[in-house]
């Protein structure tokens, strides 16, 4: 069990992007929870919550992930899968575009109905170069809920992100 601070992914600037004109900044905030971990020859899981911090919206996540790691001497692929729960709370924060903002750029206002999950997909790899070198890569795509998939403020009905990272180990 872990005790943990984090920075979410989410929110957005909306100056200079044309579907958020009129907008107001969906500045991201640090949120603070629990996470347990288990693992053993079957794969691992998390399992965790948090809650916003700042007071900014007061909302709750809730997650779960499982993920396998294949190990093949310097090389690791670790595929996994994750739920992701938001509370409304959460969910309006993010994804609601209140008749008072809403423009001809974002359409109409858009009410979310409640909690919204959302599901993602992808792996990890790591290849060790020596005891000091690595390169990592990820890449995952996330299945939004159709509440979060209706929202204006939503570019991409199926994101996909990727990462690549080269790390030097100094210690």
């Amino acid at each position: 069990m872990a005790g943990l601070i984090v920075y979410p992914e989410d929110g957005f600037e909306a100056d200079g992007r044309q579907h958020l004109a009129g907008l107001h900044d969906r500045d991201a905030t640090l949120e603070g929870g629990i996470r347990l971990v288990a693992g053993g020859s079957w794969g691992d899981i998390q399992l965790g919550v948090n809650a916003d911090i700042e007071n900014e919206h007061n909302g709750v996540v809730a997650y779960a992930t499982y993920g396998y790691a294949i190990d093949r001497g310097n090389f690791t692929i670790a595929p996994e899968v994750s739920w992701r729960y938001r509370d409304r709370k959460n969910s309006d924060y993010y994804y609601r575009v209140s008749t008072e903002q809403a423009t001809a750029a974002t359409r109409a206002p858009h009410r979310l109905n409640g909690e919204t999950d959302t599901f993602r997909a992808g792996y990890s790899a790591s290849y060790t170069i020596d005891a000091r070198w690595s390169v990592h890569h990820s890449a995952h795509v996330t299945v939004l809920d159709d509440e979060i998939d209706a929202s204006p403020l939503t570019v991409d009905d199926e994101p996909v992100a990727a990462s690549l990272a080269v790390l030097y180990r100094i210690l």
